[in-house]
């Protein structure tokens, strides 16, 4: 974990430090989950394009079953 910087405007208080040390972490960890999430956005398919896939996937089924029905008989 990397350290506070030294200055003189750093506490000299160690619970203080801790503290610092500590938000630095958190800000970095916020901006890092922050770009994997818009990386994320931009993978997404859009709720369109699923729903179509969807339709056809249930189509294909049906034209399926209805095949295998055919030569049931």
């Amino acid at each position: 974990m990397a350290e506070a910087p030294s200055s003189s405007s750093a506490p000299s208080d160690p619970a203080l430090q801790a503290v610092d040390r500590l938000e630095t972490a958190l800000e970095r960890l916020f901006d890092l989950l922050e770009a994997r999430y818009a990386r994320l956005e931009e993978e997404r398919v859009p709720r369109s394009e699923v729903e179509e896939l969807s339709r056809r996937l249930d189509e294909t089924l049906e034209k399926l079953k209805a095949a295998l029905a055919e030569q049931g008989d």
